[in-house]
């Protein structure tokens, strides 16, 4: 019994992005890859069945991720409560934000404004 490569896949994508992982494991599966012991996560190994959901160690390592993921939640949704809206931001903190394709075209409607402007004071002042 192999797993898939998508199984390390699936956790190292998971695992990069700083999400929790649950790694449940069938009992009889090769232990390779993502799915060893020693990394940053436990493996949980079971045998497949519905008697395996329902042992103590089963849950314990089920409620300790659910924690963990409700941790991050919350600290995801306290960071962007922290994130100052761009609102807020000076005309330079904006302009320094702006991809160099966007400044050029914010200096070119500009340029076209001000040449608007003085046209038209041009013929007001005549």
């Amino acid at each position: 019994m192999l797993p898939t490569p998508w199984n390390h896949i699936e956790a190292a994508m998971a695992y990069g992005r700083g999400h929790p992982l649950l790694v449940i494991v069938e009992r009889r599966l090769k232990s390779e890859g993502l799915l060893e012991q020693g990394y940053d996560w436990f493996v949980q190994r079971v045998d497949v069945s519905s008697a395996a959901l329902t042992t103590l160690e089963f849950n314990g390592v089920l409620a300790d991720w659910k924690a963990r993921v409700e941790e991050r939640h919350k600290k995801k949704i306290e960071s962007a409560a922290k994130e100052e809206s761009p609102a807020e931001w000076t005309v330079v903190r904006l302009l320094g934000a702006l991809r160099p394709g966007q400044l050029w075209s914010v200096a070119a409607a500009l340029a076209v404004l001000l040449g608007g402007a003085f046209a038209i004071g041009a013929k007001l002042f005549r």
